[in-house]
């Protein structure tokens, strides 16, 4: 897709905020927690998906897996945070990405690794 003439990159890439690709992220994956949790089936060998939204700039998705012992999940989460300079996204064994934002060759907001 060719980019008009008056595109303003200036004004797009302010709009193209860490703190919007957050928010985005976010209700993306909430969306997903969501969907997944309404696959589940309603048995003593269920997987269970969590959303944990804690301060304005950090949240959590916890996976519990009931399938190998019915009262003793397995369980395992997934970090995200927001900070000034990158989105980071960990989990319980500390594996990390950071993440930027940018805009594309088509002008759209995209996430960088």
């Amino acid at each position: 897709m060719a980019i008009s003439e008056n595109f303003d990159w200036v004004k797009e890439r302010a709009a193209c905020s860490l703190y919007q690709m957050f928010k985005k992220l976010q209700m993306g994956v909430s969306a997903d927690v969501k969907s997944r949790t309404e696959l589940s089936p309603i048995t003593k060998s269920r997987q269970v998906y969590t959303l944990i939204n804690g301060k304005g700039n950090r949240f959590s998705v916890t996976h519990e897996d009931f399938s190998s012992h019915p009262d003793i999940p397995i369980t395992r989460s997934v970090d995200f945070a927001l900070f000034n300079d990158a989105i980071s996204v960990s989990d319980e064994e500390k594996s990390f990405i950071s993440v930027t934002v940018t805009l594309n060759g088509e002008g759209s907001c995209m996430y960088s690794v």
